[in-house]
């Protein structure tokens, strides 16, 4: 970090600690790895997005997986909660670099938390788990979902995004969502690949009125 920030004496920097607080300091000393830095004033981040996004995604292949979480993350997801579902064709994720990844894009986003990626589940399971939230938004190319809108949620209120595999859900899985009493909804009338699906949509969720 030192040699690609081309850092030195006595130059602010400011460090987060990953849970919504950053410091500022001015750095006064570098050892072999390591540096030392004076902290001064702590403060709350003031980038972190007040509305809570939970991103439910099917597995994709590994590079279109990445990229998604990597884009959500830059546009302010909380969590990242991968999916099984019934046309997944890829079942297994390598966490500990999807993590990094994360960790990678939440820092160079100036974000105040590193969201969390949790081990893939059962698409099932996902939608009890999303049941809690104030809101949820199912996206679905079919021609009855709606332009994406749901009753207005507070600022700070927890909204569950879900996004299809490549090959999109089942009947009987929008059924499901359905009767949970997510919210149906589309992007448009263009099919996009899941994800950029999973980076607008967050988009929406995190910085839209919904």
């Amino acid at each position: 970090m030192v040699r690609v920030l081309r850092l030195k004496t006595g130059e602010r920097i400011v460090l987060g600690d990953g849970a919504g607080y950053d410091a500022e300091g001015a750095i006064t000393s570098f050892g072999k790895n390591e540096i030392e830095v004076v902290l001064e004033k702590k403060r709350k981040n003031e980038c972190e997005p007040s509305r809570r996004v939970i991103l439910y995604v099917a597995v994709l292949k590994r590079e279109n997986f990445e990229y998604a979480a990597m884009k959500a993350t830059e546009a302010g997801v909380a969590e990242i909660r991968p999916l099984v579902t019934a046309r997944t064709v890829k079942t297994g994720l390598n966490l500990e670099r999807l993590r990094k990844i994360v960790k990678e894009a939440a820092e160079q986003s100036g974000r105040g938390v590193i969201p969390g990626v949790s081990e893939p589940r059962p698409f099932a399971e996902a939608v009890q788990d999303a049941k809690k939230h104030s809101a949820s938004l199912f996206f679905s190319t079919e021609a009855r979902a709606k332009d994406i809108s749901v009753e207005p949620c507070a600022a700070d209120a927890t909204v569950g995004v879900f996004i299809g595999p490549e090959g999109g859900w089942t009947r009987e899985e929008e059924e499901e969502a359905s009767r949970a009493g997510f919210v149906l909804s589309s992007l448009g009338s263009l099919t996009l690949r899941a994800e950029t699906a999973a980076l607008v949509s967050v988009y929406l969720a995190v910085h839209g009125k919904v």
